[in-house]
């Protein structure tokens, strides 16, 4: 066979019509753009030779989009003559995916070739990934590629591929070109000497993929290590399996670059295993535990360490049964511990929204006071606090059933003048929903009691009743508030409402200098000429009392 082409379509769209005569190519009718194509093809799959250049504008046809692109390519698939691909690419997208910049070249032959790819993608990683990681914001993601293959033919039109990623790396794109930005900039990912094998079926194409053991760099943050892995994907459902080890890494840096201000350090290492095996079931094992160390929060004048003694989560899969264990316990914070069981239907391999769970959760803070150490300065807590629930439901939908129970609960800030001490709270969780049954604070001589019902899961709901009997809500030399009175809460559907009647038993707020409100540094006042006696005498301490 023998196919020669010459286009040159300066308006694509007035194609659309004899594109939709034909039913395969009825999908790609163009709506938009021009090109110019110049290609020859000869021959039958498997052994076929071609060579052409083209060149596209403003392309738009079926779910692709170019704003401009040309490729050039020479190959013959049943020789050793020379190959080559060059193609460069701006601005193309397909459904929801887009590509911003591309360039690829592809050199050598048939049977042993050399691939250098470059892509910018208007992609950034996770919030919480980049923060972790110091990840630095930018356009987008940069993918750089370097590797090599050969192709050995087993039957006419298939054979395997057998290839070696020299590097893979994901860097912060610039938003123009396909060049790494300026300066030192750490990859996000970065990979080498990765090997890997296709087998090409001539009548089903990619039916199998391995991939020899190896490793990858995420930043400077974790190293993660895997076995060979294995993707069969012949049959109905893909099946892969694969073993992999996230060796031991630091967590404190991480937590330093998500929260600059809070002080994070320590030596505290967390590691991971994962064992998973995907075919007409799921099976597999993961653990993420710590191996040794502790964290702290430390500042200029004191560190404080969370003395952690276990951190481990647990889950496994099999026969449709999904299985999780956590456990946490730290002198500082406490202590915690859960698991969750689900079994998904007969022929379903991953659980999905609507499938039944069941499980518990325990905790229990000793004393709220070591949890002080994420207060504001000058704020002390007090008080116990202990947790117990079931869990059942949906995946998608879970309901808790339990209470929460918190005893001589206390709030203070003595230059602020906030002293609330004797704190009971009991919390029943019914379900979908939780109600308030008991929340008293105490604040000198009288008492601040709420109730409420909360609604847990979609439309959510919050209803509070706040009553406060001679309450002190401040009680410094200078600042002294005693309140009473009732207050309706309601918060529905993104609405809030609030009505009630306070009055202030007793007040005084002595607005001295220090506090008094000033002008900015670069506001002038003139005064003019002002008699002694036209000046306005000094003002006494703000002074309230009920009724006034």
């Amino acid at each position: 066979d023998r196919i020669t082409l010459d286009l040159q379509g300066h308006d694509l769209a007035a194609l659309a019509p004899l594109a939709r005569l034909l039913p395969d190519a009825a999908p790609w009718a163009p709506r938009g753009g021009r090109a110019d194509a110049q290609l020859k093809i000869e021959g039958r799959w498997p052994a076929v030779r071609s060579e052409g250049k083209a060149q596209v504008q403003a392309l738009q046809a079926g779910a692709l989009e170019a704003r401009q692109g040309s490729a050039t390519w020479r190959f013959d698939t049943g020789s050793d003559d020379p190959l080559m691909l060059q193609l460069d690419a701006q601005g193309m997208a397909w459904r929801q995916r887009r590509l911003e910049q591309l360039h690829a070249d592809l050199r050598g032959t048939w049977k042993q070739h050399r691939l250098d790819l470059a892509a910018a993608l208007p992609l950034q990683p996770p919030l919480a990934l980049e923060a972790g990681l110091g990840l630095r914001t930018a356009a987008g993601t940069l993918m750089q590629l370097q590797a090599e293959g050969q192709w050995h033919g087993e039957s006419p039109g298939g054979g395997r591929w057998v290839g070696r990623v020299a590097r893979l790396s994901l860097l912060p794109w610039s938003g123009r070109g396909t060049e790494p930005p300026q300066g030192t900039v750490p990859p996000w990912l970065d990979a080498r000497d990765l090997r890997t094998e296709l087998h090409i079926d001539p009548r089903d194409g990619l039916t199998d993929v391995r991939a020899a053991a190896g490793q990858v760099q995420l930043a400077d943050a974790a190293t993660l290590r895997w076995d060979e892995v294995h993707v069969d994907l012949r049959g109905e459902h893909p099946a892969f399996s694969l073993r992999a080890d996230v060796e031991p890494f630091l967590l404190a840096p991480l937590l330093a670059r998500a929260q600059p201000g809070l002080g994070w350090t320590g030596d505290l290492r967390l590691a991971a295993r994962i064992d998973l095996k995907v075919g007409a079931d799921v099976d597999g094992e993961l653990l993420f535990e710590r191996r040794d160390g502790d964290l702290r929060l430390s500042d200029q004048n004191a560190s404080a360490p969370f003395g952690l003694s276990e951190v481990r989560l647990q889950a496994s899969t099999h026969e449709g049964r999904w299985q999780a264990a956590g456990s946490f316990v730290g002198k500082t914070l406490g202590e915690a511990s859960g698991r969750l069981s689900l079994k998904t239907r007969s022929g379903q391999r991953w659980p999905g929204a609507d499938t039944p769970l069941e499980g518990s959760l325990q905790a229990h803070v000793a004393n709220l006071g070591m949890w002080g150490t994420w207060v504001p300065p000058g704020w002390r807590l007090t008080g116990e606090m202990r947790t117990s629930a079931s869990i059942g439901g949906r995946l998608g939908a879970p309901e808790y059933t339990g209470e929460v129970v918190a005893r001589d609960v206390g709030l203070r800030n003595l230059l602020e003048g906030i002293d609330l001490h004797d704190g009971q709270l009991l919390v029943r969780l019914n379900g979908p929903s939780a109600e308030i049954e008991r929340f008293t604070l105490r604040g000198g001589d009288g008492r601040l009691d709420v109730r409420g019902q909360a609604r847990l899961v979609e439309p959510n709901s919050l209803s509070l009743q706040v009553r406060a009997e001679r309450f002190r809500a401040l009680g410094r030399v200078d600042r002294q508030l005693i309140t009473s009175g009732d207050l309706a809460l309601d918060w529905n559907d993104a609405r809030f409402k609030a009505g009630g009647r306070v009055v202030v038993d007793e007040g005084l707020f002595d607005m001295g200098r220090s506090d008094a409100p000033r002008l900015d540094d670069d506001v002038t006042v003139r005064h003019g000429h002002v008699d002694d006696a036209e000046r306005e005498p000094p003002r006494a301490p703000l002074q309230l009392h009920r009724n006034q």
